[in-house]
């Protein structure tokens, strides 16, 4: 089975909505994408393209194509280190004798004028600095494509439906629905708006993937659809009657396509859904994937304790045993046994043992106020205890118990956080190798059964060419014994 690697902003894509290309490829996926495992011929490794592991998949599988999705797709400003991570995906195609690099961009990259320099020469000034970074991108693509031989399909996408999440420009829109906030559009009410549904892009890589009589070039991958910024208001505006829209009114000067009939003709391309009429439904599955709207005050609670629980518990227990030392400081002040035990010290050593040195020191600060409270009780002003150096040795041993106990537990506490780290690096390459063995192992299989077959199809036409040859000598015996 050919193999597809994913790689890039991989996060604008689902598990789901990669199954339809399953049926004719394996799906290698290298970032940061969570997989359930229930489908076998989706894989994930948890790489970027940078690193040693990411040139070890070219050496394991062979890629009919590699998708790489840059960071401007559905209104993103680009993801670091965007431009070293396409050349090294572009090296690797090289290296690895790829058929075909498809890269996903925005059609934000053609939004520019052409001014006149006083030579007579053409510059393009890009209105956003979004813009001018995907053409950049775009442009070294094209110039690997020239250089290299690879054949390079770049896809200029508007907006994205089928993955809301805050990260992206309708999953954003909801959020600010839902806080009842102002949504800021970045055009013209009249300015064209158009959305691509997840399941319509990934029909179009299917067949863009395989097809092998194409050339490189670059397309726009619009719905076929002609819808406005102000319609779209419109529209969430049947879902909330109050909601305003805030216009940023910087210049459009995308050259939109009515329909992709370049895609139409080369790849059998035809967008089926319309995201602006089914709005509401994309506005429920937001609300379905982030649950939205139905936390309660219980919910929220856990939420903030979940959040910072934590760090709060830690200075209510602070507090709750200092009011105990306090206590028992307080009533066995006469005993005789106490005389030789100081509960504060005690402490100031439970917390600075189990907390670290932070809550070690508050506590010594906390016992130490206690302590100039007493020393005020028995007649001592603050100029006496000051210039009285022997007055300071209970404060200096509170701090240093502190300090001591709780700069041991944060020593040992990093050490187990570095133990934990080296442990989860040292199993992930083992699990990647693991993974790229058994793949290896998988390909091997695939690649003896196609040889098997091929032999098997050979004999067979043999066999039947034996047949013939010896049906045809048959009847020319039997013409030549008639005559």
């Amino acid at each position: 089975m050919a193999a597809i690697l994913i790689t890039g902003n991989t996060g604008i894509f689902t598990e789901d909505a990669l199954v339809p290309l399953t049926e004719d490829y394996k799906i290698v996926i290298a970032g940061k994408l969570k997989l359930t495992g229930k489908h076998k011929n989706i894989i994930s490794y948890d790489t970027v393209p940078t690193e040693e592991k990411f040139a070890r998949l070219f050496d394991v599988y062979s890629f009919q194509a590699v998708l790489y999705v840059t960071g401007y797709v559905d209104g993103g400003n680009g993801s670091f280190g965007e431009m070293q991570y396409i050349g090294s995906t572009m090296n690797e195609c090289r290296r690895g004798k790829v058929e075909k690099l498809i890269l996903l961009s925005t059609v934000e990259s053609r939004n520019f004028r052409l001014d006149k320099e006083h030579s007579g020469v053409q510059n393009q000034d890009y209105l956003s600095e979004q813009a001018f970074s995907a053409a950049q991108a775009e442009e070294l693509c094209r110039y690997f494509s020239g250089k290299s031989g690879v054949k390079t399909v770049l896809l200029r996408l508007p907006y994205l439906a089928g993955r809301t999440n805050r990260n992206n420009f309708l999953g954003n829109i909801f959020a600010e629905m839902e806080q009842k906030e102002n949504i800021i559009f970045p055009h013209r009410a009249e300015d064209r708006v158009d959305f691509v549904s997840l399941r319509d892009l990934i029909g179009l890589l299917g067949q863009i993937a395989g097809e092998t009589e194409d050339e490189s070039g670059d397309y726009f991958v619009t719905s076929g659809y002609r819808h406005s910024y102000g319609e779209l208001h419109r529209r969430l505006q049947g879902l909330d009657p109050e909601l305003q829209a805030v216009y940023e009114n910087s210049p459009d000067l995308i050259p939109w396509p009515d329909y992709p009939t370049e895609l139409r003709i080369k790849y059998g391309f035809i967008p089926l859904d319309n995201v602006i009429e089914d709005i509401e439904e994309y506005y429920e599955e937001y609300k379905r994937e982030t649950g939205h709207g139905k936390m309660g005050i219980a919910g929220k609670l856990r939420q903030l304790l979940g959040d910072t629980g934590k760090g709060v518990f830690q200075y209510i227990e602070l507090l709750l045993v200092f009011l105990l030392a306090e206590v028992i400081s307080y009533y066995t002040s006469d005993s005789v046994y106490f005389k030789f035990v100081d509960v504060r010290l005690f402490y100031i050593m439970i917390m600075g043992t189990m907390h670290g040195m932070k809550l070690g020191l508050l506590a010594a600060l906390l016992e130490s106020i206690v302590l100039v409270r007493n020393f005020g009780q028995i007649g001592m002003d603050g100029t006496l205890l000051f210039y009285n150096v022997e007055n300071w040795i209970p404060f200096a041993v509170y701090l240093m118990a502190g300090s001591i106990t709780g700069y041991i537990k944060n020593k040992k506490t990093d050490e187990l956080n570095n133990s934990r780290k080296e442990y989860a690096l040292l199993r992930n390459k083992y699990i990647f190798l693991n993974d790229v063995y058994h793949s290896a192992i998988e390909n091997k299989s695939e690649y003896k059964k196609q040889i098997l077959g091929f032999k098997d199809s050979f004999g067979k036409i043999f066999d039947a060419v034996q047949k013939l040859e010896c049906d045809v000598k048959s009847r020319n015996e039997l013409l030549t014994v008639s005559y």
